[in-house]
């Protein structure tokens, strides 16, 4: 069975939270902070793309930009 790929690439704050090393709720108040993007609320989760966290700051591009490979 063909799946296909997600044309937008997201991230959960435990998703964010393990590729950052830090708690989930760091990632929260980092966001209020502004030190990470304010992501999307999809219902009651918050949803970062790859190229919101990427354009957000030089440390987070050396994470999370890759070429626009999922963008």
């Amino acid at each position: 069975m063909f799946v296909p790929e997600k044309k937008i690439k997201t991230f959960r704050a435990e998703q964010l939270a393990e590729i950052l090393c830090m708690a989930r709720n760091t990632v929260y108040q980092q966001r209020r902070r502004g030190t990470l993007p304010d992501g999307v609320k999809h219902g009651s989760i918050r949803l970062w793309t790859r190229s919101e966290l990427a354009n957000h700051s030089p440390q987070l591009a050396k994470i999370f930009g890759d070429g626009g490979a999922n963008e």
